[in-house]
């Protein structure tokens, strides 16, 4: 999709969103009207069986909670994700693809743990089709999340408090701040990173290292620039969704990365896949540090194939989980109040991190055959790999024109998320509240960085027909 395309989206939302916040009355079939608008819009016809699942469970809801649940929550979970299952089974990888089969996870995943919350009275049944369905297909997270739960998202929706000054405020600067995220960092690294996917067995293993860490971090940049716009909206109606991203980078533990990174997702595998295992049936059969090992794996597996139903998917999950056990043990091995230690403990979860982060990454667009091809080389391809990888792509600008200050601003992004942080736990800021960078320092503060970040813009930005803005330095 075009970045005019995406102004046009971005714009028709926040229409919505201030229509929906002003409503006083019926605001349920108000949201339930939009949330058809925006799928529709969005996702097109694909959009019509996800309404259609969401609507056929609405009934079934109540029986969870009678005699026969249990005869019932499986089918229904089944039903909850059978789009999700088809539509897997043969992914388009364009990136309509991508982003249609990630919207139809989120609703999956989202009913589906709805359904065993009802069935695990941790929420009680959807009192009427509207509130279902506009919790079902809640246009703000449709996109890219967070994965919502009925228990803490139901209640919101029935009763959304009312429009304050601040959540306006706090609306434009998470829509800048999402904007800023798409343009200044995801735009210009996937130039690089599709370039070489186009042809990964041209450019060998160290840049295929450097590649999967930059196409780790435009990931991060794509989907919390969306997360940003969902919770900026949501906000506008006096709903508050979750979190999704906790400054994934700023560790070297594999496992904390894990918890870090796409958040909402990570709860929702631990809570509906990790728990019920670990401490269900199954540890009374055998040993509780092996129903712990299994329950891991298993997580970690649906989380692979959460990206696709393929061997490669499969394998990519397994990978992900044999990382996370092997790190964790290696961590609390050398977790002594020693100095030495702790450089040690720092040093091995960062290699860990690098091992069992970098290859998962390429699987995501790249097959098995060919990462393993690229690994078991001998040829290093370097430099010339990387000066190929970005050397002029159109006769307009240099690629590495584009990156060195992406950089360097990336650097300066992470510190101040990390200075953002800090400002918050010393506030007593709720994790959960929706909140942009900014928010956590005084007005002054605020004028300084957002002023820094437009002069910024002015000096290094050029406009681009194949990027839109971007940063290149020109």
């Amino acid at each position: 999709m075009e970045f005019l395309s995406w102004g046009t989206f971005i714009a028709a939302i926040a229409i919505g969103g201030v229509a929906v916040s002003v409503a006083t009355a019926q605001r349920h079939k108000l949201l339930f009207f939009m949330s058809c608008l925006m799928g529709l819009a969005f996702l097109n016809y694909s959009f019509i069986p996800m309404l259609v699942v969401g609507l056929i469970l609405f009934p079934l809801l109540k029986f969870l909670l009678g005699r026969h649940g249990n005869k019932l929550v499986f089918p229904l979970c089944l039903l909850s994700l059978a789009p999700l299952l088809i539509l897997r089974s043969e992914m388009d990888l364009s990136w309509r693809g991508v982003w249609l089969s990630a919207s139809v996870a989120f609703f999956c995943l989202q009913n589906c743990g709805a359904i065993l919350e009802i069935y695990w009275k941790k929420a009680e049944a959807p009192k009427s089709v509207f509130l279902w369905m506009s919790f079902s297909i809640f246009f703000p997270s449709l996109v890219a999340g967070p994965v919502g739960r009925w228990s803490a998202l139901g209640p919101q929706l029935e009763s959304p408090r009312g429009f304050q000054p601040d959540d306006g405020r706090e609306y434009i600067l998470l829509l800048a701040q999402g904007i800023f995220k798409k343009i200044v960092f995801a735009a210009p690294l996937y130039i690089v990173i599709d370039r070489f996917f186009a042809a990964p067995k041209e450019f060998g293993v160290i840049a295929a290292l450097v590649v999967s860490f930059l196409f780790r971090y435009a990931i991060w940049a794509d989907i919390s620039a969306h997360t940003d716009w969902a919770q900026g909206i949501a906000r506008i109606m006096g709903i508050r969704l979750s979190s999704n991203f906790d400054n994934p980078f700023h560790t070297a533990r594999l496992a904390d990365f894990w918890r870090r990174w796409h958040s909402s997702l990570s709860r929702w595998l631990q809570d509906f896949v990790f728990l019920p295992i670990a401490f269900g049936p199954l540890r009374r059969l055998i040993p509780a540090n092996f129903a712990m090992v299994i329950a891991l794996l298993t997580a970690f597996i649906c989380l692979g194939l959460w990206h696709g139903l393929a061997a490669g998917f499969l394998f990519m999950g397994l990978y992900k989980g044999v990382g996370v056990l092997l790190a964790e043990w290696l961590w609390k091995a050398l977790d002594k109040k020693n100095f030495a230690f702790q450089t040690l403990k720092v040093c091995t979860g960062a290699a860990m991190m690098i091992v069992f982060m970098v290859f998962p990454t390429l699987l995501i667009r790249m097959s098995l055959d060919d990462a393993i091809h690229i690994f078991t080389s001998s040829d290093l391809f370097w430099p010339t790999s990387w000066l190929k990888l970005t050397a002029s792509y159109d006769a307009e600008f240099e690629t590495h024109k584009i990156l060195w200050p992406t950089f360097l601003i990336a650097v300066a992004f992470e510190g101040l998320q990390h200075f953002s942080k800090m400002k918050k736990a010393f506030g007593h800021v709720d994790d959960l509240e929706p909140c942009s960078l900014v928010s956590p320092f005084d007005k002054w503060t605020q004028v300084a960085i957002i002023s820094v970040a437009v002069v910024t813009f002015f000096v290094f930005g050029s406009f681009s027909a194949w990027l839109g803005f971007s940063y290149v330095n020109h």
